[in-house]
């Protein structure tokens, strides 16, 4: 009797996997800081993760970016205004400016920043 012929595996191994398709970049997301304690939300995380090349793990990588930039005061501040970084809650002290997102005009005039640079 003869004996059954194993099925050929394809050329490439990967054609044998199914395709995987790209996450979308959420519009808004919502993380939380390894260093602080409350959730922090992102208006603009589609443009942030666009402008700074964020890969798709995205509550990671923000919670490391987020503790990271905010060792550098203006950085931090552009970032939070530019993007809309802010956190979910408040303090009873936060100032309304920093509760919005600013267009980069505003930000350049506030921190008198050349629109060139």
């Amino acid at each position: 009797m003869p004996r059954p012929k194993k099925p050929s595996a394809p050329a490439d191994s990967q054609a044998a996997l199914p395709e995987q398709q790209a996450k979308p970049c959420p519009a808004i997301l919502e993380y939380q800081p390894k260093t602080e304690s409350g959730q922090w939300r992102v208006e603009r995380f589609e443009l942030l993760a666009s402008e700074f090349g964020l890969p798709d793990i995205y509550p990671d990588i923000m919670s490391g970016f987020h503790d990271l930039v905010k060792l550098y005061r203006r950085q931090w501040l552009i970032v939070r205004r530019l993007y809309g970084v802010m956190p979910i809650i408040p303090a009873a002290d936060a100032q309304p400016d920093d509760m919005r997102v600013h267009s980069r005009a505003e930000i350049c005039t506030a921190l008198g920043i050349d629109a060139k640079d």
